[in-house]
């Protein structure tokens, strides 16, 4: 890579800062329980193109409603068959007295061979 001025002065520059705010999603939803901090989360990426793009999928992510679910299932055998492949495994949890219905990742699976039942703990 060239060593151009323009270069030269991204490189020399102490801090590069991207941020993505929501002025009122977090404080209408939290209100004096939200997080009023200016710290910095670092990484070390050399465009800030590349920075303000994972300041905003950090965003997207970390600012959407997430519940942990236990689902108790009568049989070891309850998940015998399912196709697993390279993406995450994912499921969509119906709980009405939760009030959820929603896409929800598989996060651990645990066996439990004396008692024959399967425990699945998913995050959405």
């Amino acid at each position: 890579m060239p060593a151009t001025p323009a270069r030269i002065g991204f490189i020399t520059q102490e801090f590069r800062t991207a941020t993505v705010e929501d002025t009122t999603y977090v404080p209408g939803r939290y209100g004096s329980l939200a997080r009023k901090t200016t710290d910095v989360v670092e990484t070390f990426f050399d465009d800030i193109t590349d920075t303000q793009a994972i300041c905003t999928e950090r965003f997207n992510l970390l600012s959407a409603d997430r519940r942990r679910f236990q689902i108790d299932l009568q049989s070891t055998d309850a998940l015998e068959g399912v196709p697993m492949n390279l993406t995450t495994p994912s499921a969509t949890v119906v709980d009405p007295e939760r009030q959820a219905n929603m896409p929800a990742a598989i996060v651990s699976v645990v066996k439990d061979f004396e008692t024959d039942k399967t425990t699945v703990m998913a995050w959405g």
